[in-house]
């Protein structure tokens, strides 16, 4: 039998977390914060950005990227604790075509989503995993409602462990250094495959999963 991946306490905390926690695609206002949010903890915290005099993390995919943001409800300062972006196919290039291409060593599929530059920035655990399952499930809900398949992500090697106690992401190709001491790699998640699995951990988990916010 499955090992669970998690207790029913967790799950109840999980299905119920927007009551706290809001995702929303974000504004123009709130696509800086989020480009500041970015270079504080992939500059300042992880060091792997050149410096720049803006403080903001910026490239050009951003500017056909769906950005999204998980913030915490009834907080004045509306502070944002979680980003990612989101490349669809026919939008523009991937990152994995072009700077991480040497990380993949087969064909990237057609019917496929980028997902780049994911942040959770709180220092609360529960807060931590309800904001990266309401960040992996608006992936999840965007691929849906393109009829895409899989979602392609570079992560460094132990964050792809960390994910895979969760979502059934495969690797597509070798650990990289780009950076020292920095083990990088690509790796692809099936959308059904996440559908089965959420399925026999819980039917309240594959529902919420499954469904948009407004559908339950």
């Amino acid at each position: 039998m499955e090992e669970k991946i998690f207790g029913s306490d967790v799950i109840n905390g999980i299905v119920n977390c927007e009551k706290e926690l809001e995702l929303r695609e974000l504004n123009e206002k709130e696509k800086e914060e989020a480009f500041s949010l970015r270079y504080k903890v992939f500059g300042d915290k992880l060091g792997w950005l050149v410096p720049n005099p803006y403080e903001l993390d910026y490239d050009s995919y951003d500017n056909y990227s769906k950005h999204v943001g998980v913030f915490i409800k009834n907080d004045g300062a509306a502070k944002m604790i979680g980003y990612t972006r989101i490349i669809f196919t026919g939008d523009g290039p991937f990152m994995i075509h072009e700077e991480f291409k040497a990380l993949v060593n087969q064909k990237i599929k057609e019917d496929s989503l980028e997902i780049s530059r994911v942040l959770v920035n709180t220092p609360r655990p529960d807060y931590r995993l309800y904001t990266t399952m309401l960040l992996y499930r608006d992936v999840y809900l965007s691929a849906k409602e393109r009829g895409i398949r899989y979602g392609y992500i570079v992560v460094v090697e132990n964050f792809l462990k960390k994910l895979q106690l969760v979502f059934p992401f495969k690797k597509v190709g070798n650990v990289t250094y780009f950076q020292k001491n920095v083990p990088t790699v690509a790796a692809v998640v099936d959308a059904k495959e996440i559908e089965e699995k959420f399925r026999r951990e819980s039917e309240d988990l594959h529902a919420w999963f499954t469904s948009g916010p407004n559908e339950k």
